[in-house]
């Protein structure tokens, strides 16, 4: 990376944290007072000690703006969500050999799982004895902190999944203040919608792929549900579009073997199949048929399979039959010819 590359990373990187602090500074506190950071904080003061110096992870400046992460978990203990844990609850944050040497000092054996070595030393000692080994203490959460955290699961959530969705953790603070009697997850099927209005407009036009990529999310937030069923549904319609739309180039032009790796991570979904298959216990006929039956739902001008057949390659790849596939997609491109 030469000097300009550099230079401009730099830039770059300097005006996304000045974006996010911007963020910080809009965003609407908790009904506890509490920013983003800070409850995002309560999730994560039991992995940091009260008496000694913390290494941060980096995402509390560039995903949050934190410059000092330290003083949220001084500020979180001053108003009481959290607060120092004692010696005894404090050995689940130790180590593995940590908590064998302790034992080996009671003289006790040093075999057995993580939760049932705590166990023994619980049992063979006291406060007392625990507080002089166990210096460094872990924050943990009180009941208001705990409660805080529930309350805002949405911090959170979008920390996990980043912009899986094209939505932040700053939009939905927004939008949860605009709604506050909406759940988050309620906020954002409600956004789904929106943007299915809008994707639908593009159609009009040949344009497919943003209605394919939204029933595909759509499909994946409702797995988080566990709903299957209607999963099932929005995923079937994201494929089958996906297949009649775009797969021709490949069946006509390319050999088989690019066309199997292809279909199998994205035009198939496979492994979205895979999960409702297993999840709602289905046999593979079982399958076949609700596959075949929510295929038959839809309608595409000239499809470039039938549901049936359709509904067969996703239940082969799903066992990874790829003799039959290959045979099953060679009659298929030639009748394409």
């Amino acid at each position: 990376m030469n000097n300009e590359t550099i230079d401009l990373y730099s830039s770059n990187r300097i005006e996304y944290i000045k974006e996010i602090q911007k963020e910080l500074k809009q965003s609407y506190p908790s009904d506890n007072g509490l920013k983003i950071p800070e409850i995002l904080m309560l999730n994560f003061a039991n992995n940091y000690k009260a008496n000694t110096n913390n290494n941060f992870q980096q995402f509390w400046y560039y995903d949050y703006g934190v410059d000092n992460p330290q003083e949220l978990l001084t500020s979180l203990k001053n108003r009481n969500f959290i607060c120092i844990a004692s010696a005894k609850n404090c050995l689940k944050y130790l180590k593995l050999i940590e908590l064998k040497n302790l034992l080996k000092e009671l003289g006790l054996k040093t075999n057995g799982k993580k939760e049932e070595l705590i166990v023994r030393i619980i049992d063979n000692t006291n406060d007392e004895w625990l507080d002089k080994k166990i210096i460094e203490r872990n924050y943990e959460l009180t009941e208001l902190g705990l409660n805080e955290l529930k309350e805002n699961e949405y911090v959170m959530y979008f920390h996990k999944i980043k912009f899986k969705y094209a939505m932040s953790v700053w939009w939905m603070n927004h939008q949860l203040h605009k709604q506050p009697k909406k759940t988050f997850r309620d906020v954002m099927w409600g956004e789904f919608n929106k943007r299915i209005q809008d994707a639908m407009e593009r159609i009009k036009v040949g344009d497919y792929s943003s209605y394919i990529r939204l029933k595909s999310q759509m499909c994946d937030f409702l797995l988080e549900e566990d709903k299957f069923e209607t999963a099932l549904i929005l995923l079937t319609e994201s494929t089958y579009f996906d297949v009649n739309v775009y797969c021709k180039p490949y069946f006509k032009n390319r050999d088989f073997n690019e066309y199997s790796r292809s279909t199998e991570n994205d035009i198939f979904n496979v492994k979205r199949f895979e999960v409702i298959k297993t999840k709602t216990n289905c046999s593979d006929n079982a399958f076949f048929e609700k596959l075949k039956s929510a295929f038959d739902r839809y309608f595409f001008k000239e499809p470039i399979m039938s549901s049936a057949d359709l509904s067969g390659i996703i239940l082969l790849l799903i066992n990874n039959e790829y003799d039959k596939i290959e045979y099953l997609l060679n009659k298929l491109k030639s009748e394409l010819k």
